[in-house]
């Protein structure tokens, strides 16, 4: 697992807006903080453990997945296949140039 810089730049707005506007999320924050803990995590275990719904659980994971900063991979389990979702970032630090107007 990596870290995620993002030296900011004018160019990099749209990604800037993007991780801003997925990080903005309470349930979001608590998802990547919970799957940073190195334990396998399915959709239906963090909803339990967060008392949300599957529905909803999944619809942010998805959010996250598309800003690319979980994946769901398949971990064949006792005769099915389940989907755990694992944290692409160790850290995530953003650092805006002094000098760089929007």
């Amino acid at each position: 697992m990596s870290k995620l810089i993002i030296n900011f730049h004018r160019e990099q707005l749209p990604k800037l807006k993007q991780l801003i506007s997925v990080l903005g999320g309470k349930t979001r924050i608590e998802i990547l903080k919970r799957i940073n803990d190195g334990k396998d995590w399915t959709i239906s275990k963090l909803a339990k453990t967060m008392d949300c719904g599957v529905a909803n659980l999944s619809q942010q994971v998805t959010e996250l997945e598309k800003a690319g900063l979980v994946l769901r991979k398949t971990a064949k389990s006792i005769g099915t296949n389940m989907k755990i979702i694992t944290p692409v970032y160790k850290y995530i630090e953003i650092i805006f140039q002094e000098n760089d107007s929007l």
